[in-house]
């Protein structure tokens, strides 16, 4: 829908990861050619913003390694066709 976000499905770390905290996470994502949206990248208390298709944020730093995340998507400023996401990857380092 044009005029509201949508989330992925929740990305929950594997089982046997039950301490530590996030270092840093790597993400990746695809759409079409010409096409935009608006990324986030969420946990159950907030989101930060995504700026490219690719990349490394430090912004989820400290948080619990066994965090659920979900990426969320809106259509750009001036986009109204629905675009369609795909490729979601994460890579969370944690200590």
């Amino acid at each position: 829908m044009s005029d509201r976000a949508m989330d992925s499905t929740l990305m929950r770390p594997p089982p046997g990861v039950t301490a530590g905290v996030i270092r840093e996470v790597r993400w990746r994502y695809g759409v079409p050619s010409g096409q935009a949206v608006v990324a986030w990248l969420c946990h159950q208390d907030g989101c930060a913003r995504l700026d490219a298709h690719s990349g490394i944020t430090p912004a989820l730093n400290g948080l619990p390694a066994a965090t659920p995340l979900h990426f969320r998507f809106a259509l750009a400023s001036g986009q109204r066709r629905a675009v369609q996401v795909s490729d979601l990857q994460l890579i969370v380092n944690y200590r």
